[in-house]
């Protein structure tokens, strides 16, 4: 009898031991590890970054991709941060070439009215070669008065030289290949100073040069409407300066080669910032902590 209830015993403990173990594990399966909202919130920023540019390469096919994966982790609290139509090649090409027929119009307008003041300087240089043959008749009836008529002869030509060399048209390549038809201001034969000129058929500039580069302050177009107006040098965005997207969206911020890198902001069409803080090589680092 003994025996029988010390065995029944055993039983019932190793029947509880059991049942604890199997609780254990289930809760422990069951567990709800909780994550880490900012982990979250940066790979989506990220992404926004990346599709940001994407997008300024032209890359639609791989930037609608990525939008895909980046709406699926954004945050419920943030807003869509693109607008799904832009991805439409359809939307770009007529965007591309609408913008093209409104630059070209523009480009136009600036060239003929360069043009016109190159005809003035003409114009001016030739009154001067006048003003010197004048100066040199005048010089050979009056002897008496020939050192005088020298120094105004020599201050002539200085100014003609003056006139003939402060507008140029120059047409040069870039170091990538890119033809540039330029009309400014030169020295040696060279872009140096303020100008105008076509990129290749494919974009305006105005502003600084040196050495047949962009140089100091300017303003770059782009054939789909994309507009940039901050400092440039050796020919590359450089410094401070705003890249307007023909989106209405804005970087407002610090660059380096032709990539956004040091403090920068996006703002959407609407004023919105939707990235500020730390950029390196065009790729959005971290946003500033207010």
């Amino acid at each position: 009898m003994k025996k029988h209830l010390f065995t029944s015993t055993v039983l019932l403990l190793l029947v509880i031991s059991a049942s604890i173990n199997f609780t254990i594990i289930t809760m422990e399966k069951e567990e709800v590890i909780p994550q880490n909202p900012w982990k979250k919130e940066n790979a989506y920023l990220k992404m926004v970054s990346k599709i940001d540019s994407l997008l300024l390469c032209h890359e639609i096919a791989e930037a609608r991709q990525l939008l895909e994966q980046a709406e699926a982790i954004r945050p419920l609290d943030y807003p869509s941060a693109l607008d799904v139509s832009w991805f439409s090649e359809e939307l770009w090409k007529n965007e591309e070439l609408e913008g093209l027929s409104k630059n070209n119009q523009a480009l136009g307008g600036k060239i003929n009215k360069l043009s016109r003041e190159h005809l003035k300087e003409k114009q001016k240089a030739n009154h001067l070669v006048q003003q010197l043959d004048s100066l040199q008749l005048q010089a050979i009836a009056r002897h008496n008065v020939l050192e005088e008529l020298e120094q105004e002869n020599q201050q002539l030509k200085l100014k003609l030289k003056e006139a003939q060399t402060s507008q140029k048209m120059l047409t040069f390549q870039t170091d990538d290949g890119a033809e540039v038809k330029y009309i400014g201001h030169a020295v040696d034969h060279q872009a140096e100073g303020h100008g105008y000129a076509v990129f290749n058929k494919q974009g305006f500039y105005e502003g600084q040069w040196l050495n047949n580069l962009r140089n100091g302050e300017g303003e770059y177009y782009w054939i789909n409407g994309d507009h940039y107006a901050g400092t440039y040098k050796n020919g590359k965005r450089n410094g401070q300066g705003t890249y307007h997207f023909k989106s209405g969206e804005q970087y407002i911020g610090e660059w380096k080669d032709d990539l956004r890198h040091g403090k920068g902001k996006l703002i959407n069409a609407k004023g919105k910032i939707l990235l500020e803080g730390d950029w390196e090589d065009d790729d959005f680092l971290q946003k500033i902590t207010k």
